[in-house]
Formats: C-alpha cells, structure tokens, sequence
C-alpha cells in the first residue's frame, strides 16, 4: 500500500516540518490497516482483533517508545508475506512506510516523552 504521508515533499513521513507524530503513521494505518477492516472499527471488533490503529492511545499498545526492536507493532509490518503474522496480512507495506511507522516508534515527538 503506497501511502501519501501529509505535505511530506521529501518523503521521510515528517509532513514536511523534521517531526514525526501520529498524524503521520495514522495515513498509513487509515490505508492499511483500519480500512481493510482488520485494526478499526466494527468489523476489526468482529473479526476479534486485539489492536486498534484508529487512535494514538490505542496504538501505543502495540509498541516499546524508542525501541523498535522490541515493538509488536515493528515486528509484524517487517515480516514477510508469507508469514502469518504479517501486517497487512497477506502483504507487505512499502518501504517507506515501513520506515515511517520505525522512525514514529523510536523519536515520534508524541512518543519520545513516554521513553523510559
């Protein structure tokens, strides 16, 4: 799923101001998570899912502030599509999406004062 982050001119998920925040991976999420059904909404609750990306502190579950390596959330948009476990399942994000969702959970400004 191709995504078009805010104003962002160079492509690096800031919106064009240097600062990552929700708002940023929330157009990825809208794409490619909520809208399929699966992390938003009525059908995600049917469907029984466990993580909703509609909101930033519904999101926040899913990830470690400041440590990819150690978020949930991280963990399944990076793996392959054949695995089971991937996000979205069945596909994969692009890589800058990918890289988008990585650069929020390690220095998002929304997340960086909850880093321990």
């Amino acid at each position: 799923a191709q995504c078009n982050v805010n104003q962002d001119d160079d492509n690096n998920g800031d919106g064009g101001d240097g600062k990552v925040t929700f708002a940023d991976v929330e157009a990825i999420f809208a794409n490619a998570c909520n809208f399929s059904g699966c992390h938003g909404g009525a059908p995600a609750q049917e469907l029984g899912s466990q993580l909703n990306l509609e909101t930033f502190d519904a999101a926040i579950a899913s990830i470690t502030p400041c440590d990819p390596s150690q978020s949930s959330l991280v963990d399944r948009v990076n793996r392959e599509v054949s695995d089971p476990l991937v996000m979205p399942l069945g596909a994969k994000l692009d890589p800058d999406s990918i890289a988008i969702i990585e650069r929020w959970v390690m220095e998002g400004e929304d997340v960086t004062p909850l880093c321990q």
